[in-house]
């Protein structure tokens, strides 16, 4: 059956509904089939405070002012903002959330802003969204807001649906399996198989995976054990035993056959595989040396021997 059938069945005691959703909502349809719209800026440093001030020069001051002055912002307020096609950034100063750094997502008004978004931008507030957010934030400081905000009860549909949007942008630039295990804080966790499947972020890790390989299981799983084998201090065996020691089993077992089909296309001896997956000592009929048994096998087809 395919990996990320079983990716998600093992996920599904861990990930929240909208989690669920979302993931589903990002699979290889949404990457391959659907045109990338979200039109996200290449920009994506943080930018210095003094020189975005520069840029706008005197609206910001004006709009700061405003600021002070202004009456509570009601829904109102918004639609008139949305209706003269008022920038992003011109709702985040009104907003007072211009300066609000890393806790964007944390701030009462955040919910103004996203409101003011989906207003303007009726038919791809997400995207438009993560444009924005994007000017203002590296992939890193965003992603991890991104990931603490799917933890908040508050902010867990936006930020799930902003991440699949981030998603789309990353697959559009070009970013590595490796790259996103890494934005998305998983390499702690690559020694171990459930700690990986009980985080949130390991689904949408997985599917984007699935979508780099435009949804074939074998090179999907391939892609996956590479990426654990990266940071499981780069040990094959390491990797082997980990996914043996897994309460997934079907997980563990389709990425096991990962690990045999990437050995196999890197023309790996028997006898390294036998070391690596330590079947020296063990009984005969054990999964090792079973493991090393089809390993042969499948080796001497290839090349005829």
């Amino acid at each position: 059956m395919r990996f990320l059938f079983y990716m998600l069945l093992a996920c599904s005691a861990v990930v929240a509904g909208e989690q669920a959703a979302a993931a589903k909502e990002l699979r290889l349809n949404s990457f391959v089939h659907r045109s990338f719209d979200a039109h996200i800026h290449a920009q994506r440093l943080l930018r210095d405070r003094r020189s975005v001030d520069e840029e706008r020069g005197l609206p910001t001051v004006i709009e700061k002012t405003k600021t002070l002055f202004s009456t509570k912002v009601t829904d109102k307020t918004l639609q008139r903002w949305a209706a003269n096609k008022k920038s992003p950034q011109h709702a985040l100063i009104r907003l007072d959330l211009d300066n609000a750094g890393k806790d964007l997502f944390t701030k009462a008004k955040f919910a103004d802003w996203v409101s003011f978004m989906t207003k303007r931008n009726p038919q791809n507030a997400e995207a438009a969204m993560l444009s924005a957010l994007m000017t203002r934030y590296s992939d890193d400081v965003l992603s991890g807001m991104l990931i603490a905000a799917k933890k908040a009860p508050d902010t867990k549909t936006i930020a799930t649906n902003l991440q699949i949007q981030q998603l789309r942008g990353w697959m559009k630039k070009g970013k590595t399996a490796d790259d996103v295990f890494n934005l998305f804080n998983l390499k702690g966790k690559a020694t171990s198989l459930d700690d990986l499947v009980s985080d949130g972020q390991f689904a949408p890790w997985v599917t984007y995976v699935t979508a780099l390989n435009k949804g074939d299981p074998k090179k999907t799983n391939m892609m996956v054990v590479k990426t654990l084998t990266t940071y499981n201090k780069k040990t094959h065996k390491g990797v082997y035993d980990m996914l043996s020691a897994s309460k997934n089993k079907q997980l563990a077992a389709d990425l096991q056959r990962g690990q045999f089909d990437n050995w196999l296309a890197n023309n790996v001896q028997f006898y390294d595989v036998s070391a690596m997956v330590g079947a020296k000592g063990t009984p005969r009929g054990s999964p090792q040396r079973l493991f090393v048994k089809d390993y042969v096998a499948a080796y001497n087809k290839k090349h005829q021997l």
